[in-house]
């Protein structure tokens, strides 16, 4: 019986390409999508890597090389890209068993029990229809585990002659694909975990498939032993064919400008806990820490100060209003008068179902919080009939709002009646 194997399915440039899709003068040439603000750059396309614009450079630094090479530059379209990538999923679902959706361009897959000839033409036609059905170019990597997926994935995109699907069952020497690859770029593997590792003397994927299994899970966790297991082609990773709930929810966002006044941040920290709150409920889930972090704008000469604090919140709670005051108790114990922010955000975390909410001993008792629930369902009804934002809280703000820069946004093709691309008969 043939090896059971595992496809990660990755769109090619996601944002970018969704961009392309309704605007079919685009390809070939270079093209950026900046991140909320206009602020970095979040998505390029291949012109654009090869130019040196890297992933989160600053876009004024990216300035010159953007005017001298006539890069076509967009405002972040969430709602374009997230329509986009329901689209190319329902495609993908329909053609595959065993789904798990990783990320808005990513999933993996089962692959059925084909030969290896078989699997590539498999990869093919997943390419052919996700292109024909949504105009997105996607890449297929096979392998018998997630984390040799993920590599597979990154070769049938960077190599050509493989046409975006990629079976590293196939390759006799994997070890020497391995070797070529460092560990910061192992799927899995973090940034403090890589510093750590160096000091091991692991500085490729080769390596810490070859460390010793018991070694690697005293001094770095279990994760770690399994990522170097699944190098060495064991299935250590199941596939989460049923998503799980979030450990934490973070909203936050960078301002158009550099920020002073305190009613300012009042009212941005009250609008970010309302987001997080909905986001909260909409997983059915309470939580029982609030966090709230500042930051100073790291290009400006200025002091720089980045202050992280959490709060308990006890009873946990989804309540809006309770996620609210505890952030702006928080935001008033971080925040310096003399100082301008550039960012601010919220984090909830410390979950649990809704479900198996306790009440405390003394406090909110079980009738109050069902008053509680009633009223921010009833509040999230009007919101989603009506739009975000039509039922609010007195501390999110009452008057003109700053908006959000999105200077070189595209049309909401496929949300917006008034953006539906027109054909026109010849």
């Amino acid at each position: 019986m043939p090896q059971k194997m595992i496809a990660l399915i990755d769109a090619n440039n996601f944002y970018v390409s969704c961009e392309r899709v309704f605007n079919p003068s685009l390809r070939k040439k270079p093209v950026l999508i900046l991140s909320n603000n206009d602020g970095i750059v979040i998505s390029r396309s291949n012109e654009v890597k090869n130019l040196g614009i890297t992933m989160g450079m600053p876009f004024f630094k990216a300035q010159h090389i953007i005017q001298k090479n006539n890069v076509e530059v967009f405002s972040s379209n969430y709602e374009l890209y997230g329509d986009m990538s329901h689209r190319m999923i329902d495609t993908l679902s329909d053609m595959t068993e065993g789904v798990e959706i990783y990320s808005i361009d990513e999933l993996f897959s089962v692959v059925p029990s084909f030969s290896a000839a078989e699997r590539i033409l498999w990869g093919n036609d997943i390419q052919n229809t996700v292109f024909k059905n949504t105009g997105i170019p996607v890449s297929v990597g096979i392998a018998p585990t997630k984390t040799l997926a993920k590599i597979a994935c990154e070769i049938g995109k960077k190599n050509s002659d493989t046409h975006g699907v990629f079976d590293i069952s196939h390759v006799s020497d994997i070890d020497g694909i391995l070797k070529s690859i460092p560990v910061s770029d192992v799927w899995g593997v973090g940034q403090r975990s890589v510093d750590k590792l160096r000091l091991y003397g692991i500085f490729t994927a080769l390596d810490l498939k070859n460390a010793d299994s018991h070694v690697l899970r005293e001094r770095y966790g279990v994760i770690l032993q399994r990522t170097a297991m699944e190098l060495s082609g064991v299935s250590c990773i199941a596939l989460e064919e049923v998503s799980h709930h979030k450990k934490s929810i973070v909203c936050s966002r960078s301002f158009s400008k550099n920020i002073q006044k305190f009613s300012f941040l009042r009212e941005k920290v009250s609008i970010f806990a309302a987001r997080a709150a909905e986001k909260l409920r909409a997983e059915g889930s309470t939580a029982s820490l609030v966090s709230v972090f500042l930051q100073t704008n790291r290009y400006s000469g200025g002091q720089q100060y980045a202050p992280f604090l959490s709060e308990p919140l006890v009873p946990s709670s989804s309540s809006s209003s309770d996620i609210i005051l505890v952030a702006l108790q928080i935001l008033k114990k971080i925040y310096l008068s003399h100082c301008t922010y550039k960012k601010a955000g919220i984090m909830l975390s410390g979950f649990c179902p809704n479900t198996q909410w306790q009440p405390p001993l003394f406090g909110v008792t079980e009738k109050e919080k069902k008053k509680k629930d009633v009223f921010m369902k009833t509040v999230d009804s009007i919101n989603n009939i009506f739009g975000k934002g039509s039922a609010s809280f007195f501390a999110e703000g009452t008057g003109s709002k700053q908006e959000t820069i999105r200077k070189y946004c595209s049309p909401l093709y496929t949300t917006h009646w008034q953006d539906i691309p027109i054909v026109k008969a010849q």
